[in-house]
């Protein structure tokens, strides 16, 4: 038999259990108009992480070159709605408060589509919200499209 000072223990860890969500979707969103969709709500506590989220302008009804729509993916805590997003964003942040900011960005200059993505874990609460927001600054009105994948672990 091996001495104390040899015999190694294991501790398990206690396995969490992971549920994978996707989410599509399309919106018209038109000139200087924010347009909000609650892509998840938790029904328990856990840790939302591996985020992936694709969003793209499929159409626009003018003439004008696409672009220009702001998007921010958002944490939105129990008892709380979404908050207006600033753009041009040069003086404040594109949306407050910062730290429930998932993933943003800007379409803009003829791009057509973003891929973004986002390791780090947020916890959340019974009620949280996962929330998706466009923000047209352009001056035709254009149909945004997206795709969000995550896991949430509980």
């Amino acid at each position: 038999f091996p001495s104390h000072d040899t015999v190694r223990r294991y501790v398990g860890r206690v396995k969490r259990n992971a549920e994978r969500h996707i989410r599509a979707g399309s919106t018209s969103v038109g000139s200087g108009v924010q347009q909000t969709a609650y892509t998840f709500t938790a029904s328990q506590a856990g840790v939302v992480k591996s985020i992936k989220l694709d969003v793209g302008v499929v159409s626009s009804s003018g003439g004008e070159d696409v672009g220009n729509l702001a998007y921010a993916l958002v944490l939105v805590r129990e008892g709380y709605n979404v908050n207006n997003m600033t753009y041009p964003a040069l003086t404040d942040d594109l949306y407050n408060p910062t730290n429930d900011v998932l993933i943003s960005g800007v379409l803009s200059g003829g791009t057509l589509e973003d891929h973004k993505s986002n390791k780090i874990g947020r916890k959340m609460k019974a009620g949280d919200r996962i929330a998706l927001i466009f923000y047209n600054v352009a001056a035709a009105t254009m149909a945004g499209f997206f795709e969000l994948s995550f896991s949430y672990m509980t």
